[in-house]
């Protein structure tokens, strides 16, 4: 018997037939701009702006439809333009990105406190800035937010937003034809003499391509000795990329690297809640915590859950979870999981496995009950507020980064209910 497909399976498959039968000059630049999501039986095929969108539509499009109609018959597919507002772009996504929308994190602080003082000292202490973190962790939000400052202080001309697959496709190329006169104003070249601040996101997409990053190298040259800020966003730290030479990987990490990591669920919940508002009425804690659980393990993907709700996409009493279970029966079942004994999970052994095992009977405790941290602790061993809360984000951020743990996570939660309602 034929399994059925999994998401990422899919999005493997979907890329190499893109690669195999799109021209291989289209390939190159277009499928790294190009990020697939999967929601139910709908592929969004997702892209930076209109540009790209265009390029999509046109060329990529008829290749998915094709494919998935023998692969994985019943699926739509739409593209789905991030910088503009078409109407199958969620409208969450066009939201305001500032400093004061931006979401807090124990992730994500550092890098705002860090992009907050290069507004306030452009130049000086943090140039250039590096961003670096998974998809969805925040990173293109606070250098739009970057952005937006510079220009209500300094005018639109004063920031130069370059987006990293674009750049790579028509900026770098403009720039090497070398086809901008001495004082001339139009075009990218233009843009950067009078530019006070210089921002680049996914820089990570110029691995290997020699020309982008020989320019890249040479417009960081320029910014630097006019003291102009650069601010930068990738997925990898400098000194991890691949495919970069040596000295522009050097340069990057010449100024401030500040890591971002991926947003606590606490924070995903609470952006739902913030976009959604009141579509959420009547819909309960728990509920809404296993649902961003389970559908949006990021910041982008919660912005898409959260307008699926205001949009009534989500029907939350066709199948409603069952009321929260005992942490009893969460222990027992965790214990059970990792072939231990419940007295294990309370005791203070710090065997690695024990503590694996804890911190998921924690996390699952947190999200499926209603006792508070406190009480979860001294369901454990009397463990202090402190403790469990470091439990908890601690295998969260594992189960971000582990596809397997997450598997475990979303196998334990499904056996934890279904046992609760015998």
């Amino acid at each position: 018997m034929e399994h059925p497909i999994t998401v990422s399976t899919l999005v493997t498959r979907l890329r190499s037939a893109l690669s195999a039968d799109l021209p291989p000059e289209v390939a190159e630049v277009l499928l790294p701009v190009l990020s697939p999501l999967v929601l139910e039986k709908s592929l969004q095929l997702r892209v930076p702006n209109a540009l790209w969108a265009a390029v999509a539509q046109q060329l990529a499009l008829p290749v998915v439809e094709r494919w998935l109609a023998h692969a994985a018959p019943g699926f739509t597919t739409v593209v789905v333009d991030l910088d503009g507002t078409p109407p199958e772009a969620p409208p969450a996504l066009s939201r305001s990105r500032t400093f004061e929308a931006f979401l807090e994190d124990p992730g994500n602080q550092i890098a705002l406190a860090s992009c907050r003082r290069i507004v306030e000292q452009p130049g000086l202490e943090h140039n250039p800035l590096y961003l670096h973190g998974p998809v969805g962790c925040g990173k293109t939000h606070l250098l739009r937010a970057v952005v937006h400052e510079y220009r209500q202080m300094l005018g639109e001309e004063s920031a130069v937003w370059i987006d990293g697959p674009e750049f790579v496709a028509t900026g770098a190329q403009d720039l090497a034809r070398r086809t901008f006169a001495p004082g001339e104003s139009d075009g990218l070249r233009g843009l950067l003499a009078q530019a006070a601040v210089i921002v680049v996101d996914q820089v990570d997409v110029l691995s290997g391509r020699d020309l982008a990053q020989e320019e890249l190298f040479h417009v960081m040259n320029t910014a630097l000795e006019r003291g102009t800020q650069l601010v930068f966003a990738g997925r990898q730290a400098p000194r991890k990329l691949t495919g970069f030479t040596d000295r522009l990987a050097s340069r990057l990490a010449w100024g401030l690297t500040v890591g971002m990591d991926a947003p606590h669920l606490e924070t995903r919940v609470a952006l739902v809640r913030r976009v959604a508002g009141n579509a959420l009425a009547g819909l309960d804690a728990v509920t809404l915590t296993a649902l961003v659980d389970a559908q949006a393990p990021d910041m982008t993907q919660a912005l898409i859950l959260a307008d699926r709700l205001t949009r009534g996409g989500i029907d939350l009493t066709a199948a409603p979870l069952p009321a929260p279970v005992s942490f009893e029966r969460i222990v027992q079942l965790v214990a059970d999981h990792f072939d231990l004994r419940p007295a294990d999970l309370a005791s203070k052994r710090r065997h690695s496995e024990i503590v694996a095992a804890r911190g998921v009977a924690l996390l699952l405790g947190r999200r499926l009950t209603k006792y508070s941290l406190d009480a979860l602790g001294g369901m454990l061993g009397g463990r202090d507020h402190t403790t469990v809360l470091h439990a908890v984000r601690s295998t969260e951020g594992k189960v971000a980064a582990d596809p397997e743990l997450q598997r475990v996570i979303t196998e334990l939660t499904r056996h934890v209910l279904a046992a609760d309602k015998k």
